[in-house]
């Protein structure tokens, strides 16, 4: 799903009537191209914040209600719409506080909701094992007995034990067990999310301008680097930008290395990246 389907069915679902915004937003949410969008935030928010993965599906249940809760905005008119230009780049920075949010509460103070979920399925999984042994405890043993056993973690209780975890979702497990792992295999490699990529290119290119020593430099790095964010996102090669500055190819291969080095020490020094992160 490109950005401009993505605007285009967000003003759809603002234009209908109310009484249909609600299954259009539930519709939008739960599309495939959604639900992958929704995977990746997770995925670079647990990653940014260092959680374990354990809790990314309570992580992803936060980043869903935030776009649900950012949807009935714009289709309420509390947001412009129609200054909308990036929505998953927008809602990455809205649900900030959400997560951490989630992170206070959840991950560091309590177990979370992921941690009762897996206490849950072990002890069933344990009384399974016993009854197949042919072992015959009441449950309170049972409980005892399993909770003695674990190093650590949320016990179990009886009254979780019979009336088990409720888990919402909104896709098969299945299918978003796959999505989360062609977002990891995709995306492993880059440390910032694309929306925080756009902002740190410009960062670079305004930096250059005002700090380069000729202004050779700082051209070549809005003409290269500004690439990824513009237009269709065409990166144009060495030879390309030689012949819109109108500089020999020696000139601009020497202009590239300047600002590849040049570009490490911005983001080592406001974003702490190194090469070592990499």
């Amino acid at each position: 799903m490109n950005q401009g389907n993505v605007l285009e069915q967000i003003h759809s679902i603002c234009n209908a009537p109310a009484h249909q915004q609600d299954q259009l937003i539930s519709m939008f949410i739960t599309d495939h191209a959604s639900a992958k969008a929704i995977t990746g935030i997770t995925e670079r928010f647990r990653r940014y914040n260092r959680i374990d993965r354990s809790h990314f599906d309570d992580l992803r249940q936060v980043i869903t209600t935030e776009t649900w809760l950012y949807l009935r905005e714009l289709s309420s008119g509390q947001s412009e719409v129609s200054e909308l230009r990036n929505f998953w780049g927008m809602l990455y920075h809205r649900a900030f506080n959400a997560v951490q949010h989630y992170v206070v509460h959840e991950v560091h103070h309590f177990g979370g909701m992921s941690a009762q979920i897996r206490t849950h399925q072990e002890y069933s999984r344990f009384v399974a094992k016993q009854l197949a042994g042919g072992t015959e405890r009441d449950e309170s043993e049972l409980i005892q007995q399993f909770n003695h056993g674990r190093s650590g973690g949320a016990q179990m209780t009886a009254e979780k034990a019979r009336h088990g975890l409720p888990k919402v979702t909104f896709a098969d497990s299945a299918e978003q067990e796959q999505l989360s792992r062609e977002h990891v295999h995709a995306d492993d490699d880059f440390l910032l999310h694309p929306h925080e990529g756009e902002k740190a290119v410009r960062v670079i290119v305004e930096t250059l301008k005002a700090t380069a020593k000729d202004a050779e430099t700082a051209e070549y790095a809005d003409l290269w680097l500004g690439g990824f964010y513009r237009g269709d996102g065409e990166v144009l090669p060495v030879t390309h930008i030689a012949e819109r500055m109108g500089i020999t190819r020696h000139r601009a291969r020497t202009l590239q290395r300047r600002v590849r080095t040049e570009a490490q020490l911005i983001m080592e020094d406001m974003l702490g990246i190194t090469k070592e992160s990499m």
